[in-house]
């Protein structure tokens, strides 16, 4: 589910809905809609491909790829291919 996913990977990434919310310059409460399962964006909206790459991009430069390849998450792949639908986000978990 994508709220699951969202939530779990904001979670260990410590992203807070502002965060995101100011990168897509939309108001925190979709964000919050999105990780409550409230609402679900289609599997070719913006949303997830640029909460994806804000993701990619906050995973990369803060060093979590090692933090999640420590639990058992593996991220050997190309993060600079930003997710085009909800199903290629997910790949990245």
């Amino acid at each position: 589910m994508f709220s699951e996913k969202l939530n779990y990977i904001m979670m260990l990434t410590r992203t807070t809905n502002t965060e995101i919310a100011k990168y897509l310059n939309v108001n925190q409460s979709l964000i919050s809609r999105f990780r409550l399962g409230n609402r679900i964006p289609s599997n070719n909206s913006s949303y997830v491909r640029d909460i994806s790459k804000y993701l990619a991009h906050k995973i990369q430069t803060e060093n979590y790829t090692e933090k999640l390849t420590n639990i058992g998450i593996d991220l050997n792949i190309d993060l600079s291919e930003v997710p085009k639908t909800k199903q290629d986000f997910f790949k990245v978990v």
